[in-house]
């Protein structure tokens, strides 16, 4: 939940929200309401523009992100979901690379589970994991974006086939 000092902020910064009040109250219920803080998964699970997106960030991402022992979470689930990801990856050739890079990874990472060495190594399997989000991420930027970000696409998309490099 917002803390009052940012939400007068928010209120006196955005002044358009008062202008009209058939969206006043409806903006007030949003930035008052506890499930404002699970917004942006809201958003990803709705409206992404792939539906492996959701499982991706919250589910494969956030665990390498935050749990630093593979002993906190179910790893055949895990593996799980990553092969559910892999099945929806996106078919554009902008994301060929990335897609083959996800598909070696992800049979890796299996192969790890299978001869039981996944927990010996998770320490180690984090970083990829969590560049392997960045990738995506920065690759997704170069096609999904506002038409005013329009002059950083090249830079952007130097940054995507960088990143696919290192990986």
């Amino acid at each position: 939940m917002l803390s009052d000092k940012c939400y007068n902020e928010f209120n006196i910064e955005n002044n358009i929200i008062s202008s009209y009040s058939e969206i006043e109250t409806f903006t007030n219920q949003i930035l008052s309401s506890e499930s404002f803080n699970d917004l942006d998964k809201y958003i990803y699970k709705e409206y992404a523009p792939y539906s492996f997106m959701y499982s991706f960030k919250y589910q494969i991402f956030n665990t390498a992100n935050t749990i630093g022992s593979s002993n906190y979470f179910d790893v055949d689930n895990y593996i799980d979901i990553f092969c559910d990801c892999e099945a929806q990856l996106p078919c554009e050739n902008y994301f060929n690379e990335y897609n083959d890079l996800f598909s070696k990874f992800s049979t890796n990472l299996d192969l790890i589970n299978d001869e039981n060495n996944f927990n010996r190594y998770w320490n180690f399997l984090r970083d990829p994991i969590i560049e392997l989000w960045k990738t995506f991420a920065r690759g997704l930027r170069v096609n999904f974006k506002n038409d005013y970000y329009g002059y950083k696409v090249n830079s952007w998309n130097r940054k995507y086939k960088s990143s696919i490099d290192e990986f």
